[in-house]
């Protein structure tokens, strides 16, 4: 039976029926009986689902219990694990699960995009969709909704089309060639070290499209040189993938072959954050060595060249590449990986001049 109980200026309603035990408070009595009548009339037709659970749940232990027992599981667990530890930070993980409301995400949608692309913030909404869900079909805390689906995701206007241009290549090449550190005449190190990985894995991402994880990861057993292809383990979707390799990338893989110590194992003993340093260092010389050439030439330097290019660019570039050398998208997919047309066309960025030139050998071949 329901009961309504004045306590100070507001009531709370009481409701005990079959095992059930639930109280709220309201500012009119009204409210009060209104409510009552509403959870009686639920129980007795079993439509009645007990938030008890999320009402005694602080978000902010929900985050870090799916932080340490969810996100480990995952690829890519460091990079959820800070966007986590981040979010626990945030004012609305004090809130009970059962106060999370639209608003609260709607204000944390515009106040992050003041700071940081709408790429960032989908990402920041997808994963906090996503642990909500998990708590409700998981571990069966109810929610009558999801607070987070309702928000509107902002639209990725980010999308990067940067490709790498040939005379950047060059320089690349030049700049990544095996060397050793140079000094300036205090001693001290302009440039470090250039090992031959770098320059093989550079090649490799132009011409693969991998991922730079997925280079690294390679292991002699999954490299089939005399059949020109390679297969790419634990990828990002989680699927093995077998990569047909073009000419030159074969070449490349010959050269490492012949140098490599051991028929087995690792083929790239170097990790991610190596590879990050030795790009940096690589744009940098290549930037030295355009300028001094320009320099040297008398001609005006080019304030765009090699100006936002990052390793994952190459991906890009590969891409639209092996998309003059594939019938269909179809296959384009198979050796990128995507699942999506969308993804791939993210990827995908011919210009108009180099559609013009496919359109006019294909109606030559055609005639």
């Amino acid at each position: 039976m329901a009961s309504i109980v004045k306590r100070g200026s507001s009531f709370q309603a009481r409701v005990t029926k079959k095992g059930h035990r639930l109280f709220q408070t309201f500012d009119t009595k009204s409210a009060a009986r209104l409510w009552a009548a509403e959870i009686e009339g639920k129980i007795i037709s079993g439509l009645h689902r007990d938030d008890g659970e999320a009402r005694a749940t602080v978000f902010k232990d929900l985050l870090k219990r799916y932080r340490e027992q969810v996100t480990p599981t995952k690829k890519g667990a460091k990079q959820e694990s800070r966007l986590i530890a981040r979010l626990e930070r945030e004012s609305f993980s004090n809130l009970c699960l059962s106060d999370l409301r639209q608003t609260h995400f709607i204000q944390f949608r515009d106040t992050r995009l003041k700071n940081v692309r709408q790429a960032t913030v989908r990402t920041d909404l997808a994963v906090l969709s996503s642990i909500i869900n998990y708590a409700r079909r998981e571990w069966q805390i109810y929610l009558p909704e999801n607070p987070v689906q309702l928000v509107r995701k902002p639209s990725v206007k980010n999308a990067r089309s940067r490709v790498l241009r040939l005379q950047e290549e060059e320089y690349l090449l030049k700049a990544l060639s095996p060397c050793s550190r140079s000094f300036n005449a205090q001693g001290r190190i302009i440039h470090g070290a250039i090992k031959p990985e770098w320059r093989w894995l550079f090649i490799l991402a132009t011409e693969t499209a991998m991922r730079r994880g997925e280079l690294l990861s390679l292991r002699w057993e999954d490299v089939h040189i005399k059949d020109s292809w390679v297969c790419a383990r634990d990828t990002k979707n989680g699927e093995d993938r077998d990569v047909p390799l073009t000419p030159n990338a074969t070449s490349v893989f010959k050269q490492i072959h012949a140098q490599a110590s051991h028929e087995s194992g690792p083929v790239f003993n170097v990790t991610g954050n190596a590879v990050n340093l030795a790009w940096r260092d690589g744009i940098a010389r290549a930037k030295g060595l355009y300028l001094a050439d320009c320099k040297k030439l008398g001609i005006p330097e080019d304030p765009e060249f090699l100006c936002n290019l990052t390793w994952h660019d190459l991906r890009h570039e590969a891409i639209t590449r092996l998309a003059g050398l594939v019938s269909g998208t179809l296959e384009l997919s198979r050796i990128t990986g995507h699942k999506t047309l969308q993804m791939l066309q993210r990827y995908y960025n011919p210009t108009a001049k180099s559609l013009a030139k496919k359109l006019a050998l294909s109606l030559t071949t055609r005639s």
